[in-house]
């Protein structure tokens, strides 16, 4: 997974594998499990032995062996899953955006047809993200709340005397 051969690791310091950025991770890791977690897992980077960059997934353990401590541990590279995961969350973000744009137009053809309602719809839309808000829901569920309030109207309704 790093490119190094047997033995190569023998004495290397974490901080000559673990990016920067990333130490303060490998510790609070390492902290957990000398504290008396069962176990602990964690996600770093580090750079392998040409330099190049891989993202590790790990778990480890103590365990008293005899008179010793010992970690018992494994590392994956999980570089693949995370550029995955990247893409999905941009794919995500698109649908998103798809989605929204069909509830603007719904909505826009939805005030061309009877604009007092619409008007309402926008002000109720408007109340519940503010309720939301005093709620303590994230900005996710106050959109929703926003969209909710601009429900297409089947029949359209009659027109007001």
């Amino acid at each position: 997974m790093g490119g190094y051969g047997p033995g190569e690791l023998v004495g290397m310091q974490s901080d000559g594998i673990v990016i920067a950025e990333d130490l303060p991770i490998l510790l609070a890791h390492e902290k957990r499990l000398r504290a008396g977690a069962i176990s602990s897992s964690c996600e770093l980077r580090a750079r392998r032995k040409d330099g190049s960059v891989v993202e590790i997934g790990m778990q480890a353990s103590y365990h008293q062996i005899e008179s010793r401590q010992v970690v018992v541990g494994m590392a994956q590279d999980i570089t693949e899953k995370k550029r995955t995961e990247e893409q999905i969350r941009g794919y995500v973000a698109q649908l998103e955006t798809a989605f929204m744009s069909t509830v603007k137009v719904a909505t826009t053809l939805g005030e061309k047809r009877d604009p007092y309602t619409a008007g309402h719809q926008r002000r109720v839309a408007e109340i519940a993200v503010a309720i939301g808000a005093e709620l303590g829901f994230d900005a996710r569920r106050q959109e929703g709340l926003r969209v909710a309030g601009y429900p297409p109207r089947y029949p359209p309704p009659c027109p007001p005397p």
